[in-house]
């Protein structure tokens, strides 16, 4: 009798089943995505709450103590996203909870603009710096620029960081690309003005620093004057002599890709600032 009381309770009882609690709401990317020197940019925006696929925040200001031109976009949407800033000239693919960067000196403070930020090939309404190319004289600053991004290997999207720099060395004009990635897939760069004007100007120089690279390992085989393929963690650096010619500083479009030779819309994308001698067309001819 005992054990069939037993058997019986057993049976009653209530069988309860625990499920992890979950939030309707997402994080406000906002807070993370504020410039800490400045404190917060009254151009900071959130995206469109209304859709809850999409979250995020974009900043654009100007750092007056370290005259650097900034901007930012903090992504904790569901899923990646494809950003095109356009009053920014900042593009790429971002992460869940990712960010897409790019930062360059900037001597007289940019104007304020509205413009628009495409995402996914939905549009709205922006607010901030707006970057117009020009050239910024020779001041005779090193100047350095970073961006950062992700590139897309297989199905995987890499965080990278890539920084320019850009300074005068007596008669010499030095440039290098670093480039740090999260796991070590070379990347490529399309530092398009600077490989422009040297190969014109220099190409036996300017293809023997290449093919010097390539034999200390800095550079992968397939690189070329467009497409210089960087390992991470390697520096990248040219030297000119430019004796004959006043640097004047300028801005350069900067693609970034995967180690992949096929493709042709970059991963990333914004502006770095360079010297460049004063009698290059290119320069003059810069927008």
């Amino acid at each position: 009798m005992a054990k069939h009381f037993a058997r019986v309770c057993t049976t009653l009882v209530p069988l309860i089943l625990l499920f992890p609690a979950t939030s309707a709401t997402q994080t406000d990317p906002t807070a993370r995505c504020k410039y800490a020197a400045d404190g917060p940019p009254t151009q900071i925006g959130p995206g469109l709450q209304q859709d809850s696929n999409y979250n995020f925040a974009y900043v654009s200001d100007y750092e007056r103590d370290t005259q650097i031109y900034r901007r930012k976009i903090c992504n904790d949407s569901k899923t990646r996203v494809r950003f095109d800033w356009k009053l920014t000239g900042l593009q790429g693919l971002c992460d869940s909870g990712g960010t897409l960067s790019n930062q360059i000196p900037e001597f007289s403070e940019p104007p304020r603009e509205h413009g628009d930020l495409v995402f996914d090939f939905k549009k709205m309404d922006s607010r901030g710096y707006a970057f117009h190319t020009h050239q910024i004289g020779a001041v005779g600053k090193a100047l350095f620029s970073r961006i950062t991004g992700y590139v897309l290997v297989g199905e995987r999207l890499i965080p990278a960081l890539i920084q320019f720099t850009s300074e005068i060395q007596g008669k010499n004009l030095v440039y290098v690309i670093e480039v740090e990635a999260k796991q070590p897939v070379p990347i490529q760069v399309d530092w398009k003005e600077f490989s422009d004007y040297w190969t014109v100007t220099r190409p036996g120089e300017f293809e023997n620093q290449i093919k010097k690279m390539i034999d200390d390992k800095i550079l992968t085989s397939d690189s070329t004057v467009s497409r210089i393929s960087i390992y991470p963690g390697k520096k990248a650096a040219w030297s000119f002599l430019a004796s004959d010619a006043t640097p004047v500083g300028s801005y350069s479009r900067v693609k970034v890709f995967s180690h992949e030779p096929k493709s042709t819309e970059p991963d990333l994308s914004g502006f770095a600032a360079l010297y460049l001698p004063s009698t290059s067309k290119i320069a003059s001819s810069l927008p």
